[in-house]
């Protein structure tokens, strides 16, 4: 089922026709005056159910049809061409009157085309008297042009029908409501009659659009900066860690432009002392010292590596050094006593080396 305004011209009345579709058939649901001659429009409420399907039906008697020859039957290459055709037929030229084409014929190897047209004049009163109400008219048609065309009439009996019209019945003006429902047989609403409510909706669609993206633009905006705010900050107490790290594995460094670039550095320099590192065991050496210390006995330098070991301290006499080596050749390789020296308070300085731990 399918609903549509239909404004036409009832005894010098403009009047609103609701009509249903139901198939093939039309029914008139409801019917009002808009305007009648010197009177102000009495507007009707738009169904809502119409989806903006309004129709303006013009009468015959503002209605003028011509027939033309071409040698093409392109109707948008027709539609160009036919202004400078109207010009020399139309009092006025072709920029008072608004056209349409209803049929393209083949005659003898030309197309005889029929052109309607009606002036900008005569319809601007009625569109007018819609759009006051705030509706416009999607076509502007002729129902009995539409049922003329339904007929098997020739351009005679059209010239004839337009010099003298013959009201429709009820029944054939409905008939021809439910074929211009579906494809009107001509759409005047051209110029400055055009429908312009698809536009409008495609402007507040596109206002709309533009409104949803700004806010989605702004939203996203507003998330990168809190990310990058965050990232930021992030990155501001990972360095802060690196530097504090640093700071405590290497404390003498008090000049630090890269701690990246100095650690890499460190790490250079320890591998190239790591052949002097691997295979020393400090920990061991110092529990074989701790096992053959002695009271009075005093280590104050112990220098490891590889291949030497060099122990200096002190101890009360130079007796206590002999029994301090005698100790450690139990556990160290080659001791020997590299240096002594008689120092104050009769204590004895000592130097003792060795070649490395006992297998």
């Amino acid at each position: 089922m399918k609903r549509a305004l239909f404004f036409a011209m009832e005894q010098d009345t403009l009047t609103a026709f609701l009509v249903e579709k139901n198939g093939t058939s039309c029914t008139v649901k409801e019917s009002f005056p808009v305007s009648a001659p010197g009177g102000s429009p009495s507007c009707p409420a738009l169904p809502p159910d119409t989806n903006g399907e309004v129709y303006l039906g013009i009468p015959l008697r503002l209605l003028n049809c011509r027939f033309l020859e071409f040698p093409f039957s392109d109707r948008e290459h027709i539609r160009e061409i036919l202004p400078f055709e109207l010009d020399t037929l139309v009092l006025g030229g072709a920029a008072g009157v608004v056209f349409d084409i209803f049929s393209i014929r083949e005659s003898n190897g030309q197309y005889r085309v029929g052109v309607a047209y009606a002036s900008k004049e005569s319809l601007r009163p009625l569109v007018e008297a819609i759009r006051t109400c705030g509706i416009q008219p999607k076509a502007i048609l002729s129902l009995d042009l539409s049922s003329f065309l339904s007929s098997s009439g020739g351009e005679e009996d059209l010239a004839r029908l337009l010099l003298d019209p013959v009201p429709l019945t009820e029944e054939e003006r409905l008939r021809a409501a439910a074929r211009e429902m579906e494809t009107p047989a001509i759409n005047l609403a051209r110029d400055e009659f055009a429908c312009t409510i698809p536009a409008d909706r495609l402007k507040k669609t596109l206002r709309l659009t533009a409104v949803l993206s700004i806010l989605l633009l702004s939203a996203y905006l507003a998330f990168m900066t809190f990310t990058i705010t965050v990232t930021k900050r992030e990155i501001a107490s990972v360095k802060a860690d690196i530097r504090k790290t640093y700071a405590a594995l290497f404390p003498r460094d008090t000049k630090v432009s890269s701690e990246l670039y100095q650690a890499k550095a460190h790490l250079k320099e320890l591998r190239e002392k790591e052949e002097y590192l691997v295979g020393i065991a400090p920990l061991s050496l110092l529990l074989d010292l701790s096992a053959v210390s002695r009271q009075g006995v005093a280590f104050q330098e112990i220098t490891m590596d590889r291949e030497r070991i060099v122990l200096k301290g002190e101890c009360p006499s130079l007796s206590d050094v002999q029994l301090l080596k005698a100790d450690l050749e139990k556990r160290l390789r080659g001791v020997r006593i590299s240096d002594t020296k008689t120092l104050a308070q009769d204590r004895t300085a000592f130097t003792l080396s060795a070649l490395g731990k006992k297998q």
